[in-house]
């Protein structure tokens, strides 16, 4: 059973005990595992993809996937799947699957700019008029989904509609340093290449790894590292190993607060919209899409109540799909956070944000 939570299991281990110690101490492993989750995750990533091929044909057979919950204050892997058949053992796509994380990378740009709060609020505006500049000796010319330019918006409204030329702009205004000092802050250990189709989301993660990152901005500027074990027990019962859970502070939670403003917004009106606002509000949800080029890879991230939940879909050979994040991944991520109702949370108040009401057009 559940042989991608196995597989995590299996390497925090190695990280404490050598092979021959596991298969001779009778190590007692109690871990984070939730059967109710888990047995959801793994129902709904099946109930979508046989929606998706009855939507698009068989094209989509081979589709696979990954996906994982976790508690959002303590890290605690809840649940995970590895593949779109998720009782299969075999490649496990949520550890092992290294894929641009498309639009994904955008809410680390967008927090990058709103941690300098002397320059940068959310009704900053940003400019979405075409971009043209050189590239490894090359002209970049980003586009937007839509294959419009927006003009003059505020950044929040940049953020949730996700336009990659205004996003291009602003990464290269911060500066390729300043982005990878909060890919850092994040848990991103991994150097960022410099081209500008970085900020559009050239680069490439994991689900385990983008999920980690997105913790630290769901839990309001405070890192945890993931674990799928609680503790370990020898043949006495006496406890081994433990693995307390910790908490580190690497962003101040005001900028992440109005990030998360933005990202609740990708739900109302933006890539994600059309959850009733109650949901949205009861649970203080928020997420991001995410659609790499020629939509070989869908991407959705989300945060409601105390779960944040994260998508993949794609084809192992990088074909590309008929999906975006929007189409693909945020439909297993529906049907799940459908199925579990996440209990209800209080928003948190910082007496430092002050809420103005501003025109959605030209942020004044």
């Amino acid at each position: 059973k559940y042989p991608a939570f196995h597989d995590l299991v299996r390497l925090e281990l190695r990280e404490n005990y050598e092979d021959s110690q596991l298969r001779t101490q009778g190590l007692k492993v109690q871990t984070n595992l939730d059967p109710v989750l888990q047995q959801s995750l793994e129902k709904n990533i099946k109930k979508t993809k046989s929606q998706l091929v009855e939507k698009y044909g068989n094209r989509l057979i081979e589709l696979e996937g990954a996906a994982m919950a976790v508690d959002i204050s303590t890290g605690a892997i809840k649940a995970v799947v590895g593949s779109s058949d998720p009782s299969k053992f075999g490649f496990n796509r949520s550890i092992n699957a290294i894929r641009p994380i498309g639009s994904l990378v955008k809410p680390f740009i967008y927090l990058t700019a709103l941690n300098r709060y002397d320059e940068y609020t959310l009704t900053t505006i940003l400019d979405d008029n075409k971009l043209s500049i050189k590239s490894g000796g090359e002209i970049w010319e980003p586009n937007n989904f839509d294959k419009k330019f927006h003009g003059k918006i505020p950044l929040h409204v940049a953020l949730w509609q996700s336009y990659n030329i205004a996003s291009a702009r602003l990464g290269l205004d911060l500066g390729y340093d300043s982005v990878q000092e909060t890919f850092k802050r994040l848990g991103i250990d991994k150097a960022i290449e410099r081209y500008p189709s970085l900020f559009v989301g050239s680069f490439e993660m994991s689900p385990f790894d983008a999920i980690q990152s997105y913790q630290v901005i769901a839990a309001d500027g405070f890192y945890s590292p993931l674990r799928s074990i609680r503790d370990i027990k020898d043949l006495k019962g006496d406890i081994d190993l433990s693995y307390p859970y910790k908490i580190e502070q690497r962003i101040r939670p005001e900028p992440v607060h109005l990030l998360k403003f933005a990202m609740k917004q990708t739900f109302i009106s933006g890539t994600a919209r059309g959850y009733p606002k109650k949901n949205i509000e009861s649970w203080q949800a928020g997420g991001k899409t995410g659609t790499s080029d020629e939509q070989r890879d869908s991407w959705f991230v989300g945060f409601a109540g105390d779960l944040l939940v994260l998508v993949w879909l794609g084809f192992d050979d990088n074909r590309p799909t008929p999906l975006t994040g929007r189409s693909g991944a945020l439909e297993v991520w529906k049907n799940f956070i459908n199925d579990i109702q996440p209990s209800p949370v209080e928003i948190n108040s910082f007496p430092r944000i002050k809420y103005l009401w501003t025109d959605k057009k030209d942020g004044l």
